[in-house]
């Protein structure tokens, strides 16, 4: 293996390594030595897991100084991804180990199906399994741990899967007493440090230890998550119910355990000889059960003080501002929340206890085993909750009169209390206040009291070195303000790509030439919806393979594709391209993502859509024909209109950036660098990036330093350019467009076809004669796509025993059906309504249009209309208030339309006292 020197340490490499990777090792191993803090960063594909790795791993085999390397990552797929990569070096050798929930490696099967694939229940379960000596992988592990491992290597999720199948040993508790007893590095998610709860039973030792962060863009936020709470109207009303079944549950369980118990020691003393016991048996039998330890620990008193805060906290309602009789999204002091607390019997003296108390309660409840399964984790994640929210307020431990002073101090100018409502959702003709739930959100907006938290809270002297990389960092300089941490040693490391692998161009309006401005209020437009899915469809009709779409928010995505579904240019793309769109269940998303590899992997063209900062742009590795083509559409801003964004821009003003716009920037910064990074995910590997929105091209010293040679100065609006664009930049990579566009199925193109032919007709039927000859050309071209596609039908016939004509009247009726369907759901307007009334509804009036008397009738109970309403959908009924309220949102047995009430409108309720002399026939 090739070795090179840094710094003093030897290093071993796998393979000749790029100069980049040396260089990124020797900043690394200069933090470590000299106990700095680094902020790297490095693009995707440049080798920048494996230089990590060995780096650290090196400088660790040189000293007798060093403490553990905890690697920490976003997801249990890149710890995975970098667990591998280290099994490639030469310190495979080392002792690792893979910390991930009970989620990825519990093999218990009973325990995942009582669970459902939940967390808190998954972990209810399986200590409850483990109370009762019901779980077989967990009996002895330790024993087969030591007896059958070989601790002197790296053991990944998929190693401990198999270690655990083959000798009945818990993987989960297995990699965990690997990480405390053996290990020399720990992979783990982000929230084993971060989380107070799980760093505390992780037991890790973060003093003189190296934190490696990877994919470090999201530790700002991860930061002030870990660093804020909330409780809820409805958690504080479980809190009640579980006070006041706790201690009939507690009896209960107090008398299966004394049974248990003494079952078992008959049991023992019918098939055991009498022997004398030795002192460790003793005392194991002497020991109380968890069951007693909590019966002591729960007191009634203990239980009252918990019920009367969780009651007088449900008061919190008080605080919320009204506008006549409806709620309000509200702030609040942290004076105020305070107070609440103290009245609730939460003070610097009580606060240690009523946090023991919930914690205990949650154990209870988590080893208790006979009640719903959901029930129990409605009730951990109350208790929790609320032990969480006060120990934000009042930090457990000893603390003295000055340094709780200082505590609050950093409260109220780091922090902010805001209460959110949830109200019952009103009809049509009706807005409802009835208030279901509030929050009361306890938000951390500076980052550094996370860091402060994490680092110094929790160990004496404090991690050795921290390390944070990624490929979009950038701006660093305020990642390293914000985090409030001295990081001295920063580097921007370019790409290994060539000028021809990335090609970015920014689209400034769509083919109809709409400018696409996809800002929140013209988004509401539905021209600019419109423009936006001509525009997608016009990239998506011609890009190959694999192609991701970023939109910056989940409304924005779901506002275009509900506009454009059924439209002619819509359905079009969709028969060429298979569209997945992002789903937030991880389990619908993952389905998904599989199918769109297996699609794309046989050749096919699919197009995934997703939001910045989703699961689509962060830790899904697509590579190669994966991911040929990135769309992002508009600035991927934070949205400006929530609550805690808006108090975050209001916190950074009062720090001295004006509007907070330079944070807000940042935001979008590393959004658009993270979604760009999609598409190059090695060396080797090639794609373009379409920018859709004219605000881009201001943003081009703005994005990371590698991504600035490859960003335009300008857009375009000049589809027919973008298209030959796209057709010669594969070209250069021997991928032929018009091929792979014609690979899919038959009917897929035809319409494509007819579209383009008639769309240059129009264009150029005035232009000169001289242009006749070219425009020929194109529809010879055309026509004979058509010709291909109309003997490739005639195969799939044949194949299929069918014959033409039943093909063609059946697809004639489909199209049929799908044109009557987008008719029915389209919004009818006032006009179409009144004229449906007279022309089609004979109950609607005695005299039809054109008569002098005019009058109306109900359509329900045949009298004069009090109140008169319209239905409006494709049938158009007329009536009382009183007698349609009922069929509101409700669905039209004739027509199957959505029912929705509207009211006449003076002018348009005197169209109907007076002749109506020339009103078209609806047919």
């Amino acid at each position: 293996m090739p070795s090179y020197c840094a710094h003093g340490v030897p290093t071993e490499w796998p393979f000749k390594p790029y100069d980049q990777q040396l260089e990124y090792c020797k900043h690394v191993i200069e933090a470590i030595q000299n106990k700095k803090n680094a902020i790297l960063e490095s693009p995707t594909g440049t080798g920048k897991t494996l230089s990590l790795l060995i780096s650290s791993l090196a400088w660790q085999q040189s000293t007798t100084e060093a403490g553990l390397i905890y690697y920490l990552s976003r997801t249990h797929i890149q710890l995975s991804q970098a667990a591998k990569e280290m099994k490639k070096t030469a310190y495979s050798r080392v002792p690792a180990a893979v910390l991930a929930s009970r989620k990825h490696l519990c093999l218990n099967n009973e325990v995942k199906e009582q669970s459902q694939g939940n967390d808190a229940s998954m972990n209810r379960a399986c200590q409850n399994a483990i109370a009762k000596n019901s779980c077989v992988y967990f009996t002895n592990y330790e024993d087969k741990l030591k007896a059958r491992l070989d601790f002197n290597k790296v053991h990944d999720i998929e190693d401990l899967h198999s270690f655990g199948r083959a000798n009945q040993c818990c993987p989960f508790y297995a990699s965990k007493k690997i990480a405390e007893t053996q290990a020399a590095i720990v992979f783990m998610p982000y929230n084993y440090v971060l989380d107070l709860s799980v760093r505390k039973s992780t037991q890790l030792k973060l003093d003189k230890s190296v934190l490696i962060v990877d994919e470090g863009h999201n530790i700002e936020s991860s930061l002030k998550d870990s660093a804020s709470a909330k409780i809820s109207l409805n958690f504080l009303k479980i809190i009640q119910e579980c006070c006041e079944k706790l201690p009939h549950k507690l009896s209960e369980a107090m008398m299966r355990d004394v049974h248990g118990l003494s079952r078992r020691k008959t049991s023992v003393l019918d098939d055991v000889p009498a022997k004398e016991p030795t002192k460790k048996k003793k005392a194991e039998e002497n020991k109380p059960s968890m069951i007693e330890e909590l019966s002591e620990k729960l007191t009634t008193d203990k239980l009252q003080q918990v019920s009367k805060c969780a009651r007088v906290l449900m008061n919190c309602q008080d605080l919320l501002k009204t506008d006549k009789g409806r709620y309000l999204e509200t702030k609040c002091d942290i004076d105020v929340v305070m107070a609440k607390l103290e009245e609730a019997g939460v003070s610097f003296s009580t606060s240690d206890m009523i946090i023991d108390t919930l914690e205990n309660m949650a154990t209870f409840w988590s080893i208790i085993g006979v009640v719903n399964p959901q029930v129990i984790s409605r009730y951990i994640a109350a208790t929790s909750s609320l032990g969480h929210f006060i120990s934000l307020v009042y930090p457990p431990g000893t603390m003295t009169k000055p340094k709780f002073d200082s505590h609050v101090a950093s409260l109220k100018k780091n922090y902010s209390a805001y209460m959110l409502v949830e109200t019952e959702k009103g009809s049509v003709l009706r807005e409802s206040n009835k208030l279901i739930n509030w929050d009361m959100n306890l938000w951390c907006l500076n980052p550094g009291i996370g860091m402060k938290r994490v680092i110094d809270d929790s160990c004496i002297v404090g991690p050795r070195s921290i390390i944070i990389t990624s490929g979009t960092l950038a701006p660093i300089d305020a990642m390293k303000r914000d985090l409030e941490k001295d990081f001295s040693i920063i580097k921007e490391f370019g790409h290994l790509i060539k000028d021809n692998q990335m090609k970015i161009t920014i689209i400034s309006h769509s083919p109809n030439n709409y400018k696409l401005d996809t800002t929140f209020k013209n988004t509401l437009l539905s021209h600019c919806l419109s423009a936006i899915g001509e525009t997608l469809s016009s990239l998506l009709s011609v890009l190959p393979f694999g192609t991701l779409v970023f939109f910056p928010s989940y409304r924005l995505m779901n506002a275009v594709i509900r506009h454009c579904d059924g439209q002619r240019f819509w359905n079009s793309m969709s028969k060429c391209t298979t569209v997945f769109q992002e789903k937030q269940d991880q389990a619908s998303f993952l389905d998904d993502m599989m199918k769109f590899k297996k699609i794309v992997d046989s050749k096919g063209r699919a197009v995934f859509i997703g939001v910045c900062r989703g699961k689509l742009s962060e830790g899904t590795n697509l590579e190669r024909n994966h991911c040929r083509s990135v769309i992002i559409v508009g600035l991927p801003y934070p949205n400006r209109y929530e609550a805690q964004v808006k108090e975050t821009l209001e916190f950074h003003k009062k720090k001295g950036d004006p509007n907070g716009e330079r944070w807000y920037t940042c935001q979008m910064r590393r959004a658009l660098g993270q979604a760009i990074g999609r598409v190059i995910r090695s060396k080797d590997d090639f794609g373009m990036v379409f920018l859709c929105d004219p605000r881009f091209t201001v943003f081009k010293t703005l994005v990371s330093s590698w991504i600035q040679k490859y960003y335009p100065n300008y857009a375009t609006t000049d589809f027919k350019q973008i298209a030959q664009d796209i057709k010669d930049f594969f070209a250069g990579h021997d991928i032929d467009i018009s091929a792979s566009t014609l690979a899919k199925a038959t009917g897929s193109y035809e319409s494509s076809a007819f579209e383009f032919d008639h769309s240059v007709r129009r264009v150029n039927k005035n232009q000169p004669a001289a242009s006749a000859a070219k425009q020929t050309t194109q529809t010879q071209e055309i026509t004979g796509t058509i010709r291909t596609l109309d003997e490739r039908r005639a195969a799939m016939v044949a194949q299929y025993t069918v014959d033409r004509e039943t093909y063609n009247r059946i697809k004639l009726q489909e199209d049929q059906e799908k044109a009557e369907a987008t008719a029915t759901k389209k919004p009818r307007t006032d006009v179409e309504v009144i004229e449906t009334i007279f022309t089609t509804d004979n109950r609607t009036s005695t005299t039809q249009p054109g008569s002098q008397s005019g009058k109306l009738e109900c359509w329900v109970c045949s009298n004069e209309p009090k109140q008169p309403h319209i239905i409006n959908c494709k049938c158009a009924r007329v009536g009382c208030l009183s007698c349609l309220k009922g069929l509101n949102n409700k669905s039209c047995g004739k027509c199957g339309t959505k029912l929705k009430l509207k009211q006449f409108r003076p002018k348009l309720f005197n169209i109907f006292k007076k002749p109506i002399p020339s009103l078209p026939s609806k047919t």
